[in-house]
């Protein structure tokens, strides 16, 4: 926790002093991970059907991202200018509830056509 507050203060000061635009590689985050790994790999969990869901989707969630995000832009002019005319509060909403409920489907239907499994 010392080490969280540690990456959050360098942040803090990298913005502010304009040391650079990079905020994400700190000196601090190495030192925070390992621990914060050290902890979560002594933490007991119990088998729940609700992670195993979690699990999936989340592997689903990464993987379909890019369909929404630069796959079909890419082939059909008329979805990349529907994106674009959206403004950026729209699209924080849209997108990733339209990968949400791909992501959602494809376990749905993975249940009766066993083919789909082979997406994730």
């Amino acid at each position: 926790l010392l080490f969280t507050f540690f990456v959050v203060g360098e942040c803090a000061v990298v913005k502010f002093c304009n040391l650079s635009t990079m905020t994400d590689m700190v000196f601090m985050l190495a030192p925070a991970i390992y621990f914060l790994l050290l902890w979560a790999t002594k933490v007991e969990v119990k088998y729940n059907n609700l992670f195993l869901w979690m699990r999936n989707m989340s592997m689903l969630v990464f993987l379909s991202q890019r369909i929404f995000l630069s796959a079909i832009p890419s082939i059909s002019v008329g979805y990349s200018n529907w994106i674009k005319s959206m403004s950026q509060l729209q699209i924080m909403i849209v997108l990733p509830l339209m990968t949400l409920l791909f992501s959602w489907t494809i376990i749905v239907l993975s249940k009766r056509i066993s083919l789909l499994k082979v997406l994730w």
